[in-house]
């Protein structure tokens, strides 16, 4: 569901939030996604600080061996070269400021993507099931980027969100949960 994501072209993400917290959670990829903060709401000086955060994400992550930090759709994805090693540079992405939060990113290829969304809803239940926690609710959040994907986002998150209910048996909620299964389409 990536829409022109360079390195991994017409993919689609399923990420988790991963709020500042010391919870490891184990990667199944070598991607994170940085949503970044108030950066967002610049004016014509947004390049700018874009450019400042991706060099102050650079070195933080000096010692690591990253193949790329690409900027899609107000996100930036990092990719670690080594998956192993993906755990340490989100602990190094964490003290950098400016990002809001850090999550793994699963990404889907397009056409691994049927009217049911049947893969995504298996990658959220496994991730959802894996970051789970002592959650109690959880809620599914859809952005959705890409207009000409087939499905709108309250009907994507109607989908996945029903697939993890039935999984985990968790209520879903809306307001203020307990963790957030974001499914991004890009």
């Amino acid at each position: 569901m990536h829409r022109r994501c360079r390195p991994w072209p017409a993919a689609g993400t399923i990420d988790f939030d991963w709020p500042r917290r010391e919870k490891t959670v184990a990667f199944s990829t070598p991607i994170i996604a940085v949503h970044y903060a108030e950066i967002a709401l610049k004016g014509k000086n947004r390049p700018m600080f874009q450019r400042r955060l991706i060099n102050n994400m650079r070195a933080a992550l000096a010692d690591e061996s990253i193949v790329a930090i690409n900027h899609v759709e107000s996100r930036l994805l990092v990719q670690p070269e080594d998956p192993q090693r993906a755990e340490a540079a989100v602990a190094k992405l964490r003290r950098v400021f400016g990002i809001q939060w850090l999550s793994p990113v699963v990404p889907i290829p397009r056409r691994e993507v049927d009217d049911k969304l049947t893969r995504v809803c298996e990658v959220a239940c496994a991730l959802a099931e894996q970051d789970r926690g002592d959650a109690r609710n959880f809620k599914v959040d859809t952005r959705r980027s890409d207009r000409s994907f087939h499905l709108v986002s309250p009907e994507i998150s109607r989908i996945v969100g029903e697939a993890v209910y039935n999984h985990l048996q968790l209520p879903g909620r809306m307001s203020h949960p307990d963790f957030t299964v974001n499914v991004l389409v890009l």
